[in-house]
């Protein structure tokens, strides 16, 4: 992990103390005077703190594209349990009613109800700072603690910089839910294949850190680093020349990392499945359904469940021209992709409804320029 110091402005005050949401700021120099200010403290105050990216990391792996949602699958997906009073975390192992647990034992207290309520965005913001942080040798740290400066967290998911106490306990709580959802790997049929999403959650309100871990991420990492190495036909790691392994794309960093704060959930979904589609298609040119992209979305999906046509119609069109125009503002694929052609988002046409859901998008562009 890096640290990134910051020196303290020359006008701060010789005395602070944090009180709510402010700082009460006395100077004596200046006659005693005091005002209040949003909560702040600089980084070389706080210690080691991970590294925050500027780009949201998005899973290209096929079978792996649905680690961080709801969606059922044979390599990795999160699913929620409605009671964690008889679960525990210890060396490893994930257990339930003090035996190694498996997805069977489990099968009382998994759910499937308020899913949406989980603030998937922000754990796809912990998988990229976990990432980025993450060293792939030597012996896998499931319990790595990993810290991270608040302010400058919220400034790079898209936060207004006038934070306060409010906000990062917000964040806190939000890290925090995630301690009732487990992640399923191969089928969960070991109990070393079913881990805890967020294991550890700590916020340090002296310096304004939250420190987390997270097993299922790091174990996904690994898996996911594993399955991205090239293979020749006997199965042998293939080389570069300075011996690391030549490895197969695996995830797309074209997404801004400010996305994160973007209150449409809905819209977000739809983002993130496009973005996979059009870095996994390459020179192709990606298309989709508007009924398989609502399939991989298991907030949208969820949400049409038993609605009106009417109502349909309405949850798509926020949903979808939300989505048109954050891949415009939110994402590089203009600048990645030469002459990509993108769904306006004002364009009707472009709008699936509950009886056009056979419609095909497609995402035509002259290649990626020769930067990226």
């Amino acid at each position: 992990m890096a640290s990134n110091n910051e020196s303290t402005p020359s006008t701060m005050s010789t005395t602070q103390a944090v009180s709510n949401d402010t700082e009460t700021i006395s100077n004596t120099a200046a006659g005693n005077t005091t005002k209040k200010r949003p909560i702040y403290r600089t980084k070389s105050l706080c210690g080691d703190t991970a590294s925050i990216p500027d780009r949201l990391p998005v899973i290209t792996n096929p079978s792996y594209k649905n680690a961080l949602t709801f969606n059922k699958n044979t390599s990795a997906y999160l699913q929620a349990l409605s009671d964690t009073s008889g679960t525990k975390y210890s060396n490893g192992t994930f257990c339930y009613k003090g035996l190694p647990a498996t997805l069977d034992k489990l099968d009382s207290i998994s759910t499937d109800e308020n899913t949406g309520t989980f603030n998937l965005p922000l754990l796809w913001a912990l998988y990229g700072i976990i990432l980025k942080s993450f060293q792939l040798t030597g012996k896998l740290e499931y319990g790595k603690i990993i810290t991270i400066y608040f302010p400058e967290f919220a400034h790079k998911i898209g936060k207004s910089p006038n934070i306060g106490k409010k906000d990062i306990t917000e964040y806190t709580n939000s890290i925090r839910r995630f301690q009732t959802v487990i992640g399923i790997i191969n089928n969960g049929t070991k109990s070393d294949d079913i881990l805890p999403v967020i294991d550890h959650v700590e916020h340090d309100t002296a310096t304004h850190t939250i420190s987390f871990s997270s097993p299922y991420i790091v174990r996904i990492i690994q898996d996911i680093h594993e399955a991205g190495i090239r293979k020749d036909q006997k199965g042998r790691t293939r080389l570069k020349k300075d011996g690391e392994p030549l490895m197969l794309p695996s995830h797309s960093y074209i997404v801004e990392m400010g996305i994160v704060s973007e209150k449409n959930k809905k819209a977000l979904e739809i983002v993130f499945v496009i973005v996979a589609l059009i870095e996994q298609a390459g020179n192709n040119t990606p298309h989709i359904r508007a009924d398989t992209i609502i399939s991989r979305c298991p907030q949208l999906h969820k949400s049409l469940a038993g609605q009106s046509a009417g109502n349909k119609n309405n949850l798509l069109k926020r949903a979808f021209s939300k989505a048109w125009e954050l891949l415009r503002e939110k994402t590089a694929l203009t600048a990645v992709y030469n002459n990509i052609r993108l769904p306006d988002a004002k364009d009707m046409t472009a709008i699936p409804t509950s009886s056009t859901l056979s419609i095909v998008f497609e995402f035509p562009h002259n290649g990626k320029g020769q930067d990226n």
